[in-house]
């Protein structure tokens, strides 16, 4: 009588102090899944690993840290001349706008070019949000024989950062670039390819790593922590 008032089929109606020990579910007890052995994981299993009883402390990793230096990859380097003065300057796809430099923006005011004021919202790298001055010109820019009109943003705070062409000059002067071929050429005329220009030497491009280097996007410009270097003859 009492296997049949006790049945599967009744067993949620009934409080669980009232159910049967037998028919009560208990967890199962903690046990080695190597061994057996009651009461330890494997890991700690004195059967299983033999060094688990000796063992008081969790494991812990370490590395060895070394510094080298290697050579960089190459850089979109190609010669230009801007107000009359040669030399290298790194083009970036990544840019939107072209970027004057410390030392170019000194140019420019030596040559006595005409500067717009503006405000521009920049993101920096980190990912603050800050409104700064700025102001902007255009440069005629020399290249191969071509002169392209180009617009330049000017952060007249930034110390140190480099001069970049972007991808408004790229399009203004229908140049493309051959990454994979290291060369660049003119839309108009593509058997006609120019060689990048030689990069710089590894220590000078870690010195010359600034994180001044701006994307201008939508009314944003954008703080960028990429390598913009301009090689030697008149460095800007």
């Amino acid at each position: 009588m009492m296997e049949d008032r006790y049945h599967s089929g009744n067993m949620n109606a009934l409080p669980k102090e009232n159910i049967p020990i037998r028919y009560q579910m208990r967890n199962p007890p903690l046990r080695c899944y190597g061994c057996g052995k009651q009461g330890v994981i494997k890991s700690r299993c004195p059967t299983c690993n033999l060094n688990a009883s000796q063992r008081t402390d969790v494991a812990t990793k370490h590395i060895n840290a070394y510094t080298a230096q290697t050579r960089s990859p190459r850089l979109t380097l190609i010669d230009r001349t801007f107000c009359g003065i040669k030399g290298r300057v790194c083009v970036d796809t990544g840019s939107s706008h072209s970027i004057a430099g410390e030392r170019m923006f000194q140019i420019f005011k030596d040559k006595g070019l005409l500067f717009q004021e503006t405000t521009l919202a920049m993101s920096l790298a980190d990912g603050q949000q800050t409104t700064g001055e700025a102001l902007t010109t255009q440069v005629m820019v020399e290249i191969e024989g071509r002169s392209v009109l180009t617009k330049f943003i000017i952060l007249p705070k930034a110390k140190g950062n480099r001069t970049l062409l972007g991808t408004d000059f790229l399009s203004s002067a229908a140049l493309v670039l051959g990454v994979k071929n290291t060369c660049w050429y003119f839309w108009d005329n593509p058997t006609h390819k120019y060689q990048f220009g030689e990069e710089l030497d590894t220590p000078s491009i870690v010195e010359k790593m600034s994180s001044n280097t701006c994307q201008l996007e939508k009314g944003k410009v954008k703080v960028l922590p990429l390598c913009v270097c301009v090689c030697p003859e008149g460095e800007t």
